[in-house]
Protein backbone atom coordinates (compact mmCIF):
# COMPACT_ATOMS: atom_id res chain seq x y z
CA UNK A 1 0.00 0.00 0.00
CA UNK A 2 2.84 2.61 -0.08
CA UNK A 3 3.00 3.07 -3.77
CA UNK A 4 -0.97 5.04 -2.72
CA UNK A 5 -0.40 7.17 -0.14
CA UNK A 6 0.36 9.82 -2.39
CA UNK A 7 -2.15 9.54 -4.33
CA UNK A 8 -4.78 8.74 -1.70
CA UNK A 9 -2.90 11.72 -0.43
CA UNK A 10 -3.81 14.36 -3.26
CA UNK A 11 -7.11 12.30 -3.66
CA UNK A 12 -8.30 13.35 0.20
CA UNK A 13 -7.20 16.90 -0.14
CA UNK A 14 -8.67 17.39 -3.49
CA UNK A 15 -11.88 16.17 -1.67
CA UNK A 16 -11.83 18.08 1.18
CA UNK A 17 -11.29 21.18 -0.73
CA UNK A 18 -14.33 20.08 -2.88
CA UNK A 19 -16.31 20.01 0.35
CA UNK A 20 -14.94 22.77 2.13
CA UNK A 21 -16.14 25.08 -1.24
CA UNK A 22 -19.86 23.55 -1.81
CA UNK A 23 -19.75 23.75 2.26
CA UNK A 24 -18.86 27.61 2.06
CA UNK A 25 -21.30 28.41 -0.58
CA UNK A 26 -24.07 26.54 0.85
CA UNK A 27 -23.10 27.89 4.68
CA UNK A 28 -23.75 31.45 2.61
CA UNK A 29 -27.09 30.76 0.88
CA UNK A 30 -28.17 29.12 4.73
CA UNK A 31 -27.86 32.84 5.63
CA UNK A 32 -29.80 34.34 3.12
CA UNK A 33 -32.37 32.04 3.57
CA UNK A 34 -32.26 32.22 7.14
CA UNK A 35 -33.76 36.10 6.83
CA UNK A 36 -36.36 34.71 5.30
CA UNK A 37 -39.54 34.51 7.04
CA UNK A 38 -40.58 31.78 4.92
CA UNK A 39 -37.71 29.73 5.35
CA UNK A 40 -36.21 29.83 8.84
CA UNK A 41 -37.11 26.58 9.69
CA UNK A 42 -36.06 24.74 6.51
CA UNK A 43 -32.58 27.36 6.90
CA UNK A 44 -32.47 26.19 10.48
CA UNK A 45 -32.60 22.56 9.29
CA UNK A 46 -30.39 23.13 6.72
CA UNK A 47 -27.64 24.94 9.16
CA UNK A 48 -27.76 22.03 11.40
CA UNK A 49 -27.16 19.96 8.81
CA UNK A 50 -23.81 21.62 7.26
CA UNK A 51 -23.05 22.05 11.17
CA UNK A 52 -23.22 18.53 11.68
CA UNK A 53 -20.94 17.55 8.81
CA UNK A 54 -18.02 20.51 8.62
CA UNK A 55 -17.40 21.45 12.45
CA UNK A 56 -14.20 21.20 14.44
CA UNK A 57 -12.40 18.54 14.05
CA UNK A 58 -14.84 17.12 11.57
CA UNK A 59 -11.83 15.59 9.07
CA UNK A 60 -10.24 13.46 12.57
CA UNK A 61 -13.98 12.52 13.39
CA UNK A 62 -14.72 11.25 9.83
CA UNK A 63 -13.93 7.82 8.00
CA UNK A 64 -12.70 8.75 4.54
CA UNK A 65 -15.37 6.51 3.19
CA UNK A 66 -17.78 8.97 4.92
CA UNK A 67 -15.70 11.75 3.17
CA UNK A 68 -16.07 10.81 -0.36
CA UNK A 69 -19.99 10.76 0.41
CA UNK A 70 -20.02 14.55 1.53
CA UNK A 71 -20.12 15.50 -2.01
CA UNK A 72 -23.58 13.80 -2.38
CA UNK A 73 -24.92 15.35 0.66
CA UNK A 74 -23.62 18.64 -0.08
CA UNK A 75 -25.09 18.83 -3.53
CA UNK A 76 -28.32 17.53 -1.97
CA UNK A 77 -28.28 20.84 0.18
CA UNK A 78 -27.85 22.94 -2.74
CA UNK A 79 -30.86 21.04 -4.97
CA UNK A 80 -33.04 21.73 -1.31
CA UNK A 81 -31.84 25.17 -1.44
CA UNK A 82 -33.07 25.83 -4.91
CA UNK A 83 -36.17 24.46 -4.34
CA UNK A 84 -36.20 26.45 -1.09
CA UNK A 85 -35.71 29.42 -3.55
CA UNK A 86 -38.11 28.38 -6.05
CA UNK A 87 -41.36 28.46 -3.87
CA UNK A 88 -41.67 24.39 -3.90
CA UNK A 89 -43.84 24.27 -0.35
CA UNK A 90 -43.01 20.28 -0.62
CA UNK A 91 -40.10 21.10 1.54
CA UNK A 92 -41.34 21.31 4.57
CA UNK A 93 -43.76 18.00 4.56
CA UNK A 94 -40.17 16.01 3.50
CA UNK A 95 -38.76 18.17 6.75
CA UNK A 96 -41.33 16.89 9.14
CA UNK A 97 -40.90 13.19 7.83
CA UNK A 98 -37.40 13.72 8.55
CA UNK A 99 -38.01 15.41 11.87
CA UNK A 100 -38.24 12.29 14.55
CA UNK A 101 -34.99 11.13 13.77
CA UNK A 102 -33.18 14.35 13.84
CA UNK A 103 -34.84 14.50 17.51
CA UNK A 104 -33.19 11.55 18.11
CA UNK A 105 -29.87 12.80 17.35
CA UNK A 106 -30.03 15.92 19.23
CA UNK A 107 -30.86 13.59 22.06
CA UNK A 108 -27.99 11.63 21.83
CA UNK A 109 -25.84 14.71 22.07
CA UNK A 110 -27.23 16.45 24.43
CA UNK A 111 -27.01 13.38 26.77
CA UNK A 112 -23.52 13.86 25.73
CA UNK A 113 -23.11 11.22 23.20
CA UNK A 114 -20.88 12.34 20.08
CA UNK A 115 -22.10 11.41 16.72
CA UNK A 116 -18.85 9.80 15.94
CA UNK A 117 -19.38 7.01 18.30
CA UNK A 118 -19.72 4.03 16.84
CA UNK A 119 -22.80 3.14 18.69
CA UNK A 120 -24.81 5.58 16.85
CA UNK A 121 -22.95 6.29 13.34
CA UNK A 122 -24.39 3.91 11.46
CA UNK A 123 -27.89 5.68 12.20
CA UNK A 124 -26.15 9.37 11.92
CA UNK A 125 -25.40 7.86 7.99
CA UNK A 126 -28.69 6.59 7.41
CA UNK A 127 -30.06 9.55 8.16
CA UNK A 128 -28.02 12.06 6.05
CA UNK A 129 -28.76 9.44 3.29
CA UNK A 130 -31.96 9.88 3.92
CA UNK A 131 -31.93 13.51 3.69
CA UNK A 132 -30.57 12.62 0.16
CA UNK A 133 -33.25 10.21 -0.38
CA UNK A 134 -35.90 13.49 0.24
CA UNK A 135 -33.98 15.83 -1.07
CA UNK A 136 -32.26 14.48 -4.35
CA UNK A 137 -33.29 11.32 -5.36
CA UNK A 138 -31.23 11.20 -8.75
CA UNK A 139 -28.10 11.25 -6.58
CA UNK A 140 -29.18 8.02 -5.19
CA UNK A 141 -27.73 6.74 -1.54
CA UNK A 142 -25.28 4.50 -0.38
CA UNK A 143 -27.61 2.42 1.28
CA UNK A 144 -31.45 1.67 1.15
CA UNK A 145 -32.66 3.78 3.66
CA UNK A 146 -36.64 4.43 4.56
CA UNK A 147 -38.28 5.52 7.86
CA UNK A 148 -38.88 2.32 8.83
CA UNK A 149 -35.31 1.41 7.97
CA UNK A 150 -34.15 4.08 10.56
CA UNK A 151 -36.78 3.18 12.96
CA UNK A 152 -35.35 -0.38 12.94
CA UNK A 153 -32.20 1.16 13.63
CA UNK A 154 -32.77 2.83 16.27
CA UNK A 155 -34.36 0.30 18.32
CA UNK A 156 -31.65 -1.92 17.50
CA UNK A 157 -29.17 1.12 18.49
CA UNK A 158 -31.34 1.34 21.68
CA UNK A 159 -31.59 -2.77 22.80
CA UNK A 160 -27.47 -2.45 22.40
CA UNK A 161 -27.79 0.24 24.93
CA UNK A 162 -30.06 -0.99 27.15
CA UNK A 163 -27.91 -4.56 27.16
CA UNK A 164 -24.74 -2.65 27.99
CA UNK A 165 -26.67 -1.07 31.35
CA UNK A 166 -27.78 -4.14 32.53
Amino acid sequence: GRGRVVATGVELARLVEDIATLWREHRVAVREALASPASVVAGEDLAEQLDGLVFPGWLRATPVHQLRAFPRYLKAVGARLEKMRSGDGRNLAKAASLAPHMTRLRGWVAAGGALSDPKIAAYRWMVEEYRVSLFHQRLGTAVKVSPERLDREWDRIARALDSMAS
